[in-house]
């Protein structure tokens, strides 16, 4: 299944949230409980942090996409406040996460796709800002 979020004409907001292959759509703001993610490995992102770094609390990545793209299959990545290019996942179970109560905002430039979600199961985006996307599922 493939799931990707446009750039449109218009700047719109679109709030993000989702699971794939049989489980419930549900709102991004909805959070899960504290007990569900103790079992899942967390990993961080931060606009001062490093790609070439591991990812912990006090050595965040620099870039999502590094993120999504080096972390274990089933793993939440938490988003600390700041400005982020969009993505591409390509591993199953991935949730990108907003950090607790920080501003997370997301966008794209020209014709690509902000955030795509492509061939996995699972995972899922919960309280990040999608500037300037439409939604489509194909």
């Amino acid at each position: 299944m493939r799931l990707s979020v446009h750039r449109s004409s218009g700047l719109a907001v679109v709030l993000v949230a989702f699971a794939l292959l049989g489980a419930s759509l549900v709102a991004a703001g909805n959070s899960q409980s504290l007990a569900e993610e103790a079992g899942r490995r967390t990993f961080y992102v931060a606009p001062w942090g490093h790609d070439s770094a591991g990812g912990s609390a006090k050595h965040p990545f620099r870039t999502i996409q590094h993120a999504v793209g080096s972390v274990p299959v089933g793993s939440l990545i938490r988003v600390r406040k700041g400005a982020y290019a969009g993505f591409e996942v390509q591993r199953d179970g991935i949730t990108v996460a907003a950090a607790h109560r920080a501003n997370v905002r997301i966008s794209g430039g020209g014709d690509e796709d902000v955030v795509q979600f492509s061939g996995v199961t699972g995972g899922g985006l919960r309280g990040l800002d999608v500037l300037g996307s439409d939604i489509q599922y194909g």
